[in-house]
């Protein structure tokens, strides 16, 4: 995985490029390469990183992403999810079990873009003070995660009900 020269306010050690597997791959999936274009079709255990996209096909397509950050992201079929942005510290060891993970294991920056679909997020607890973000921006508006699970729609109809957001916490939702 390359290095990234960017750093996180208040840091003097540089952020690298993070990595995400793909898991649970269902259907027609697609990873996109945002730099030239290419596509290719994913499969479990496949590598992400920034300046990737996910496209899923209609009917059952579906792909859960692990971000190396404990952050886990359904995308939907019907979707396309761009990785804008996916840094962090570098981790000092392989996390076995990324789920059990409460609060992230270090800082991080992630910016991702439903430009349509659907998508299910579970982010760890995030390092804010020391400058972790994670936010999501759709064509209709932008969210920022601090740690939890939460779900954004976005299928424009033409009749102005485009655009949901919940935050789903210990089984409730909470509409925005």
């Amino acid at each position: 995985v390359a290095a990234s020269a960017a750093s996180a306010p208040g840091s003097s050690k540089p952020m690298v490029v993070g990595a995400i597997k793909a898991s649970n791959v269902r259907g027609e999936v697609k990873k996109v390469n945002l730099t030239d274009k290419s596509e290719t079709v994913l499969k479990n255990g496949d590598t992400l990183i920034q300046e990737n996209a996910i496209v899923t096909g209609k009917g059952d397509s579906s792909v859960v992403l692990v971000f190396a950050n404990g952050s886990t992201v359904r995308v939907g079929n019907d979707s396309r999810l761009e990785i804008k942005e996916f840094l962090m510290d570098p981790l000092e060891a392989d996390i076995p079990n990324v789920a059990a993970l409460t609060a992230e294991p270090t800082r991080s920056q992630t910016n991702l873009r439903l430009e349509f679909g659907e998508m299910v997020g579970n982010v760890k607890t995030l390092n804010r003070a020391a400058g972790s973000t994670f936010s999501v921006s759709t064509p209709a508006g932008a969210a920022g995660i601090r740690g939890t699970t939460f779900r954004i729609v976005y299928r424009p109809t033409g009749t102005g009900q485009a655009f949901s957001f919940h935050e789903l916490v210990f089984g409730w939702a909470r509409g925005r």
